[in-house]
C-alpha cells in the first residue's frame, strides 16, 4: 500500500542523492530494522548516516549500522525546563 511506497520512495531518494554526493549525514526518522540495509549501502556510498528515533523505537541492529542516533524525546523535550531542550544547541 501507501506506506511501503512511501518506503520505497525514502530509500531510492536517500540512497540515489548518497550516489550524487549530495549530503555528507544523512538524518533518517526512522527505528526500525528494515532499514538496515539502506543505511548499509548509504555508508558503502561514503555517507554517514544520524538515526532520530522515539523511544523504546529503535531496533539494536539498526542502531549499530548508523553512525549516530538521538532519541527525539530528549532532544525535543528537556524534564527540568518547560523550552524545547533542543533550543540549549543555539544559545
Amino acid at each position: 500500500g501507501r506506506s511501503k511506497r512511501v518506503d520505497i520512495t525514502l530509500a531510492t531518494d536517500m540512497l540515489s542523492h548518497a550516489h550524487r554526493k549530495n549530503y555528507d549525514i544523512a538524518v533518517l526518522v526512522a527505528g526500525d530494522a528494515d532499514y538496515v540495509p539502506l543505511v548499509e549501502a548509504v555508508k558503502r556510498e561514503g555517507q554517514q548516516v544520524a538515526l532520530w528515533f522515539v523511544k523504546d523505537g529503535l531496533s539494536s541492529a539498526l542502531r549499530e549500522s548508523a553512525d549516530h542516533f538521538w532519541d527525539l524525546g530528549e532532544l525535543l523535550f528537556n524534564d527540568q525546563d518547560t523550552r524545547p531542550a533542543f533550543l540549549s544547541l543555539f544559545l
